[in-house]
């Protein structure tokens, strides 16, 4: 009785104490600066625990005891059901009031940084884009989106939920458009050097030279310039052959496609896809015929495409474990549509990229058995309508 006793003080006295700060804070919100609003939530939060702890002690020591203590078992539950409705109701005051006054206006700044950053990144891509403003640019777009998610990860613990949503909705939003911004200023970049290689190589052939001689060569008459054709394997005055002269021009004059097929997948190209008979292709066949199970099959082949195409290791778009961690490893939402064309996979880990930024990887819809798009869009969507986790 002794112990029943003792414990019905500390629980009287951690109510009054609970309540009294609760009132406080009621009465003294719109004076509070963040500093003290933070400070608050902190010793709502651990007044509002102490009286939790010792009410289930001295509940629990009451049903120890005989059955005279019913009445005041339930008048203790009473009670403390009603400090939980006043934690709950001073806690979305205290949230509500960081958020207006100390979270809202800076999470706007943080959205309109980007905003300026992604319109720059917009404007980069009208025009020819050097090599240092495509680094200023991506280092921008890098720091903001670390900044960012910072932020929200910082204060999701002290706004209301619903505003906790709206800024998880936002970063995710952020995330996808900076994924596909990154990968669009790169596929500039590659464009605006083909771009250079097309003018040099048409700078060249517009120069004036020498009268024709046996080797071809050209030659300036009258103030104009005739040109001959120059045989295959002569060396230029730059000393570079015709035919790798032929070859710059073709490639910089090339599909961008298929360039960016060669260059983003590790030198994939169409030509490697349509290959005949290959290993690969006998692969896919046997599988269209049936191999193990219809799902099974529709699993392997987008699974080999993507690693295919991708040069994956095998600890790089599987689990190595039973314990699935969408922090290390593939995911459904690594994978996002860029064009009708068009895939990217996000490479979020690899052996030489084990903290970095997620590496962007394209994989194109090719003329061929092994086009990995359909497959893997195919897959895709058949996990996100059985509503599978992204």
């Amino acid at each position: 009785m002794a112990d029943c006793g003792e414990l019905k003080k500390k629980r009287s006295y951690a109510q009054g104490v609970f309540t009294r700060k609760a009132n406080t804070i009621d009465f003294n919100l719109d004076l509070l600066n963040k500093h003290d609003l933070l400070l608050e939530l902190s010793a709502l939060k651990s007044s509002y625990e102490d009286i939790c702890n010792v009410s289930f002690d001295y509940i629990a020591v009451m049903e120890e005891e005989a059955s005279d203590f019913d009445l005041d078992i339930t008048d203790v539950r009473k009670r403390l059901q009603e400090c939980r409705t006043k934690y709950q109701d001073t806690e979305v005051k205290i949230k509500t009031a960081l958020w207006s006054r100390c979270v809202l206006d800076p999470f706007n700044n943080q959205k309109a940084d980007l905003k300026d950053v992604f319109d720059q990144a917009a404007a980069l891509q009208s025009s020819r884009m050097t090599l240092d403003q495509y680094e200023l640019v991506r280092s921008a777009i890098e720091a903001r989106m670390e900044s960012l998610e910072e932020f929200v990860r910082y204060w999701d613990r002290h706004v209301p939920a619903k505003e906790v949503k709206t800024m998880q909705a936002c970063l995710k939003e952020h995330k996808e458009r900076s994924k596909v911004t990154m990968v669009a200023l790169a596929n500039h970049m590659r464009q605006s050097e083909r771009t250079v290689h097309v003018n040099l190589a048409s700078g060249d052939e517009a120069e004036g030279g020498a009268d024709v001689g046996d080797d071809g060569r050209s030659s300036v008459v009258g103030g104009g310039t005739t040109t001959a054709a120059q045989p295959s394997g002569t060396v230029d005055s730059n000393g570079t052959s015709g035919r790798a002269h032929d070859d710059v021009v073709q490639r910089a004059g090339a599909d961008p496609t298929t360039n960016l097929t060669t260059v983003v997948t590790g030198g994939a190209s169409d030509s490697r896809a349509s290959r005949p008979g290959g290993p690969e292709t006998r692969f896919i066949e046997t599988l269209h015929k049936g191999y193990l199970s219809p799902s099974t099959d529709k699993v392997l082949e987008p699974m080999f495409l993507l690693a295919f195409f991708s040069f994956l290791r095998c600890s790089e778009f599987t689990a190595s474990t039973l314990l699935y961690d969408p922090s290390h490893h593939a995911s459904l939402s690594d994978i996002s549509v860029l064009s009708s064309d068009t895939l990217i996979y996000f490479l979020e880990r690899s052996k030489t990229n084990q903290s970095g930024q997620p590496q962007p990887v394209c994989l194109f819809r090719l003329n061929s058995l092994l086009s990995p798009y359909e497959p893997v869009l195919d897959y895709i969507n058949s996990r996100l309508a059985c509503r599978a986790s992204p």
